[in-house]
């Protein structure tokens, strides 16, 4: 064979050769790259998914505390006092200070049909004279047991919070009214971790199924 064809076939050779290991080299970086994404996916996804969870359970225990808390106050409430609201007034005030800092925007007693609070702690004087159409109110009058609102926005000030409230019954079961009390979301061990941790996304909620509340983003739509 002639020398120029020779070289010819071998330049060829080689490069057919080269451009097939360079095919092969980027056909393995491509699935490599595709391979890595997905762990990497997989991974933030897990994450994710261990931080909701410990965040669910978490708030969980945190309205299962003032739910709770609320229940023993109610059960332990003396009935008579009803019939005097002054003396309602004051053991609301005075004898269960130690359960006013679960709830930092206000315990109440409310009458069964919703109106006017019969005692209630923060004094506030843009406290709404009607509870009637709060869903939680409803809820709680209705079954006669404890309830945990949904998010909402308070027509006193104007913030996120939750609802606890529990039925008072006397001792033929029979309902003399609702004790509420008020939890702001970002309120100091309550939600104020999440607005810190994400300060540019508004306040995120995360609370167990248990209550019949779901992850939600608080910023709009909530009920006012």
């Amino acid at each position: 064979m002639p020398p120029g064809i020779n070289n010819s076939l071998k330049v060829r050779i080689t490069t057919v050769a080269g451009v097939l290991f360079l095919a092969g080299v980027a056909l393995i970086a491509l699935f490599a790259t595709h391979v890595l994404q997905n762990e990497m996916q997989d991974r933030i996804f897990q994450e994710q998914t261990t931080t909701v969870d410990y965040l669910s359970r978490d708030i969980g225990s945190k309205l299962l505390l003032r739910r709770e808390s609320l229940k023993r106050v109610a059960l332990h409430m003396p009935t008579e006092l009803f019939s005097r609201p002054a003396a309602l007034q004051k053991w609301l005030e005075n004898d269960r200070k130690a359960i006013h800092t679960l709830f930092p925007n206000g315990l109440l007693i409310l009458p069964p049909d919703g109106g006017e609070a019969l005692a209630d702690t923060l004094h506030l004087a843009t406290r709404p004279k009607d509870f009637a159409d709060r869903a939680w109110f409803r809820s709680a009058v209705h079954t006669l047991e404890p309830v945990i609102s949904a998010p909402l926005i308070t027509r006193a000030t104007e913030e996120a919070a939750v609802v606890v409230a529990v039925p008072i019954l006397d001792s033929q079961n029979r309902l003399l009214g609702i004790l509420a009390g008020i939890t702001p979301l970002d309120a100091p061990g309550f939600l104020d971790q999440l607005r810190a941790a994400r300060p540019s996304d508004g306040l995120i909620q995360i609370v167990s199924l248990e209550y019949n509340l779901s992850l939600i983003h608080i910023s709009q739509g909530i009920v006012r």
